[in-house]
């Protein structure tokens, strides 16, 4: 199977466990007899010496902002759609874009992997929907955001907590799964 992953950057010296975590995915299904490979698209932020074992794609899909982001990771999806069999991408920042994809009539199957919370959870969000922009961007990503992610294929999660949020958030259950 041709697995590709879609990420925002492969950080090994301060980024944290996300690289480290991700990079182990990609090197067991490796072993497995999978071809995988994978697609940062904050390419600028790769630090470290990177993986020789799969082959790393360098994407820049712009600036920082979500429908920029989500824009770009539509694009990325169907750059790279025919060297794969199914896409997994970073759900937190990738899910709306991810979503446009399906929606758009994107034929490889997407799973998004989420291992941490939305702003909009919990405490965060009365920080972060503070004024109207807070607001607009809450209501935008409930509606039509979580219209566009239900067209993904499948939502994996690294605690039953973070599932819980994210399917009280609208995502499917059906399609849910911990590991």
């Amino acid at each position: 199977m041709r697995i590709l992953f879609v990420t925002t950057k492969f950080d090994f010296e301060i980024g944290g466990g996300s690289s480290p975590e991700l990079d182990l995915k990609i090197r067991a299904l490796k072993e497995l007899g999978n071809e995988v490979a994978a697609v940062t698209t904050f390419s600028q932020n790769n630090r470290g010496p990177q993986p020789k074992e799969y082959p790393v794609f360098n994407e820049f899909i712009g600036t920082s902002g979500q429908l920029a982001i989500g824009w770009g990771v539509y694009k990325v999806l169907k750059k790279y759609e025919n060297k794969a069999d199914i896409f997994q991408v970073d759900g937190i920042l990738f899910l709306f874009g991810a979503g446009l994809y399906r929606f758009l009539g994107g034929r490889v199957p997407v799973l998004a992997h989420f291992n941490r919370e939305l702003p909009w959870f919990g405490e965060a969000r009365s920080k972060v929907s503070r004024g109207f922009r807070g607001w607009l961007r809450f209501f935008i990503e409930k509606t039509l955001g979580v219209f566009l992610a239900n067209r993904l294929d499948a939502f994996t999660f690294t605690s039953p907590l973070l599932k819980k949020a994210y399917n009280d958030f609208g995502l499917s259950e059906k399609k849910s799964f911990i590991i």
